[in-house]
């Protein structure tokens, strides 16, 4: 018996199916109390607007609130900058992303968007890549024993690098597949705009057992 050890690798193109909006409002004012009155107020206003779009409220996250002091070049004026980010974990829908921007857009919101994606099934693309990556790695094995008058029989090892999957759950993920909610009809070109893509990917070192 002898050993042989074969790297296999295997990816899969994956169009991602969750998105993250991170939304913050932000204001200067004289006074803290002044900015993030004014914070306040424009989140206010935007979160009426959802909740008559039907979005439920309570599945929007509370992020962060800061009130910050700065000083003019002479370091003796000050004034202040009051902030306050929530966040919305979905589905991806196109759509209901251009409802949120157009509404921002006719409001003229003092307003920061950041969007991240995200795929809902990525432990189990990754543990379906794990399975096609040894099976690439057993058919090259069997190849090269072939060339020598041998036979795969088993497994000693099987090094890979450890997948990190990250930590949030989307449980509580807002659908807006769900929600009757206006599509703006000035966008209807974007909203036909698909999710973007990755290419997810594994590799496993194999240690085949020949005879």
């Amino acid at each position: 018996m002898g050993k042989l050890t074969i790297r296999g690798k295997a990816s899969m193109n994956c169009t991602y199916d969750m998105v993250t909006l991170e939304i913050e409002f932000y204001k200067d004012g004289n006074t803290a109390n002044a900015a993030m009155d004014a914070v306040l107020t424009q989140c206010e206003s935007f979160l009426s607007y959802l909740d008559s779009q039907g979005v439920p409220i309570n599945q929007i996250s509370m992020e962060q609130d800061e009130v910050e002091r700065h000083y003019d070049e002479d370091n003796e004026e000050y004034y202040y900058t009051a902030s306050r980010k929530i966040v919305i974990r979905m589905s991806f829908d196109m759509p209901f992303i251009n409802m949120i921007l157009d509404h921002v857009r006719q409001q003229n919101y003092d307003i920061a968007i950041e969007s991240s994606y995200k795929l809902s099934n990525e432990r189990e693309i990754h543990d379906e890549l794990i399975k096609q990556a040894v099976a690439n790695s057993k058919h090259r094995a069997e190849a090269i024993a072939a060339t020598v008058g041998k036979k795969i029989i088993g497994i000693k090892s099987v090094s890979m690098n450890n997948y990190s999957e990250d930590s949030i759950r989307y449980c509580d993920m807002l659908a807006p597949d769900s929600l009757r909610y206006e599509k703006p009809k000035s966008l209807d070109l974007s909203n036909q705009l698909a999710a973007n893509s990755t290419t997810e990917s594994e590799s496993v070192d194999v240690e085949w057992i020949i005879d």
